[in-house]
């Protein structure tokens, strides 16, 4: 079984019936079934198997539920910090996750009695869509525990997402020079990583996660402290006492020889990957680090 969602996953109330599993992947029109016929038509025993992974996905805390509200099942109920609504008046995020948990469940239970032995194959292009930053950093871990015996393959920009994923299990797909697209598997261990570590390193290969404006003041300021006190020109260093008015916090940079060698070296690699492709990136790193350690190990000699 193989099942395949596009970015959009947009939920259409109004229609109720199961989608091809492959086809909202490739049309961006293609909308989500209204997840409560189907809900309402499952006996007790499914109900209440597909509301226990629906708590454990939606991050419903104790004393929540999703139930149906009387004998007859006619709506859907969802109680959620200490307020009870029906699905139809939930938030449009809440119904566009429900809806795309419901349908890959209502797919995989065609053939298993119980999702615990659900097997196959998912693909979600972009999951980080609708998905509130609380979801982002549970969802990966969730589905694992809700359908331990489904594949998912996600795609992402979200660095929220990877929370959840184990060492080996992120690649990070890139195009070099000529076009050609290719994966890059060889990681450090994504759990160990910051969020703001996450943003920086080789998974997302921004040159910092501060604000732009701070990151060009932090790189200025950066090249005039390489610059001995002694060879500053009065322009530099009022340009340079402009820029710690303006970004406290890092007068040390600067304030010895070892600093003044880390700093040119810091503003040589910004320089050179500011002109690099992505698929340098990793080379340019290792030789920064390598460049820095050779400098400090002759300054020491000094």
């Amino acid at each position: 079984m193989v099942l395949a969602y596009g970015v959009t996953r947009l939920l259409d109330e109004e229609k109720t019936s199961l989608q091809v599993p492959i086809s909202p992947l490739f049309d961006a029109s293609h909308t989500l079934p209204n997840p409560e016929p189907w809900l309402r038509d499952l006996s007790d025993h499914r109900f209440n198997a597909v509301a226990r992974a629906l708590r454990i996905i939606l991050a419903l805390r104790d004393g929540d539920d999703i139930y149906r509200e009387d004998d007859t099942g006619r709506r859907i109920m969802v109680r959620t910090q200490g307020r009870v609504a029906p699905l139809s008046q939930l938030s449009d995020g809440y119904k566009s996750l429900l809806a795309l948990i419901v349908n890959i469940m209502s797919v995989l239970l065609k053939d298993r009695q119980d999702l615990e032995f659900a097997e196959g194959v998912v693909l979600i292009d972009e999951i980080e869509s609708h998905l509130h930053p609380r979801w982002k950093m549970r969802v990966v871990g969730a589905l694992r525990k809700a359908l331990p015996r489904v594949q998912f393959i996600f795609t992402t920009h979200d660095p929220l997402c990877l929370r959840g994923m184990k060492h080996g299990e992120v690649v990070v797909m890139y195009r070099d020079q000529e076009g050609e697209l290719h994966a890059l598997a060889e990681l450090p261990d994504v759990s160990k990583l910051r969020v703001d570590q996450l943003l920086t390193s080789e998974f997302f290969g921004l040159s910092s996660a501060i604000d732009p404006e701070q990151d060009k003041l932090a790189a200025q300021l950066s090249e005039l402290a390489a610059i001995p006190e002694s060879q500053l020109t009065d322009q530099q260093r009022r340009k340079r006492d402009e820029l710690l008015a303006n970004y406290p916090g890092v007068q040390i940079i600067g304030s010895s020889v070892d600093r003044q060698i880390v700093s040119q070296a810091i503003t040589r690699h910004l320089d050179e990957q500011s002109q690099q492709s992505y698929w340098s990136h990793l080379d340019a790193r290792k030789d920064s680090v390598k460049r820095i350690l050779e400098a400090l190990k002759r300054a020491s000699e000094l």
